[in-house]
């Protein structure tokens, strides 16, 4: 539905339905980790949920150029190997695929995109930094912080995601200093993907991607 008034409203020049079909769009697919936080503390579909919707809306943005939706869809898709090669099957039995560029984007993008989530937001795991240098015990959390590496990193390891620190048990077996130190860390680093997430897939900054 969203799909056929955007492309509706942009052939016949009917601004108030693009607007409002845009904003349904950012709103699910937004350009900053505000808005992403937003739509996961409120996430009331927008688009309609659907199977194949990431891949639809890419092929929606390639179509009519609402790139600022397309770092935070693309990152939806990348860890889906099986989908990017086979296509997704939506819920009327048709398949939505991606474009055989898309297709190699994503594929060459995973890689990137998992080693930036393990090294920016995952680096307090085995920093130096870690535990704290007033931390009273440094065995009980150095044990906490291989535990969430090992749920991490043991194959088959979990997609690549955002969620904010306290939506996560990070904390969980880590002393209250300790604890700070992974946050701050662990925020930081979620702020630097976020930065990063255009140039993974090829595109430029978001600050362009907005204009």
């Amino acid at each position: 539905m969203v799909a056929a008034i955007v492309r509706l409203s942009q052939k016949y020049q009917i601004d108030y339905l693009r607007d409002d079909a845009i904003s349904r769009l950012t709103f699910e697919y937004p350009s900053t980790l505000e808005g992403r936080d937003a739509f996961h503390t409120d996430p009331r579909g927008r688009v309609g949920l659907v199977c194949g919707r990431h891949i639809d809306v890419i092929n929606l943005v390639r179509e009519t150029g609402i790139h600022s939706i397309l770092p935070y869809a693309f990152l939806l898709v990348a860890s889906q190997t099986k989908g990017i090669l086979e296509g997704i099957r939506r819920d009327d039995g048709t398949l939505a695929v991606l474009s055989r560029a898309d297709q190699e984007l994503c594929l060459l993008a995973n890689d990137r995109v998992r080693a930036a989530h393990a090294n920016d937001m995952f680096g307090w795991l085995h920093e130096e930094s870690m535990p704290s240098p007033y931390c009273r015990t440094p065995r009980r959390c150095f044990k906490a912080r291989k535990g969430h590496m090992v749920r991490l990193w043991q194959p088959p390891s979990p997609a690549p995601d955002l969620m904010a620190w306290e939506t996560r048990d990070w904390k969980k077996g880590l002393c209250v200093l300790c604890a700070g130190i992974g946050k701050k860390s662990y925020d930081e680093g979620r702020q630097l993907l976020w930065n990063k997430l255009p140039s993974f897939f090829g595109l430029p900054g978001w600050a362009e991607l907005l204009q």
